[in-house]
């Protein structure tokens, strides 16, 4: 059996929150595997393999990323470890309408708010309580789209952004970073221009 996990499991047993016979049981050998913000060196490497394995698990062609990206890889601190990098390049897969995946296509804060948390959002006073929320809130649908096929990824991130910014499309597409017609014409092509029209109006 091979497990991971990113939780204290020792202090768990001992807070009796996990089973001491189990602790025990999956106890072996242990690998301490240090965050990725602790070996970047890895990043591309990652990077690479999970361009490679959303293309084929997609029956799309693998684009390359753009040379904006690598840098701003680089540079942030991920605080969702490789999880958080999959995630990343699994947006930048879907939010690609070219045959690169450039910076634009990521999540706005790798871009301008590094060691943040989520999509990019209308400014809020640093290390107020909204923003805190507001950081957690994107980290967390962030991470929602990862092992959905591009498609159903897509429309729930596209979904999320109307839903956060009651359904303006230019606050919307400021938040996936793309432009406003770009995000039209994704909502035509998914039929979501109906539903959400109503929900606005009602």
């Amino acid at each position: 059996v091979i497990a991971a996990t990113n939780r204290d499991l020792a202090g768990m047993v001992e807070e009796g929150t996990f089973r001491e016979d189990l602790y025990w049981r999956l106890r072996v050998v242990t690998l301490h595997m240090p965050p990725l913000r602790d070996r970047k060196s890895d990043i591309p490497v990652l990077a690479d393999h999970f361009l490679q394995d959303l293309a084929e698990a997609n029956g799309k062609p693998e684009k390359p990323l753009g040379d904006d990206v690598m840098p701003a890889l680089m540079n942030y601190n991920w605080p969702g470890n490789v999880r958080e990098l999959r995630t990343v390049i699994e947006h930048g897969v879907v939010m690609s309408n070219s045959s690169r995946i450039m910076l634009k296509h990521l999540p706005g804060y790798l871009s301008h708010a590094p060691g943040g948390m989520g999509l990019r959002a209308p400014s809020v006073p640093a290390g107020s309580g909204r923003a805190e929320t507001r950081r957690r809130t994107e980290a967390a649908a962030a991470a929602d789209v990862s092992g959905l096929d591009l498609e159903s990824a897509e429309k729930q991130l596209i979904q999320e952004a109307l839903g956060r910014t009651g359904n303006n499309r230019t606050e919307a597409a400021d938040l996936l970073g793309i432009s406003r017609r770009t995000l039209q014409r994704k909502l035509k092509e998914m039929g979501l221009v109906r539903s959400h029209t109503k929900r606005k109006s009602s």
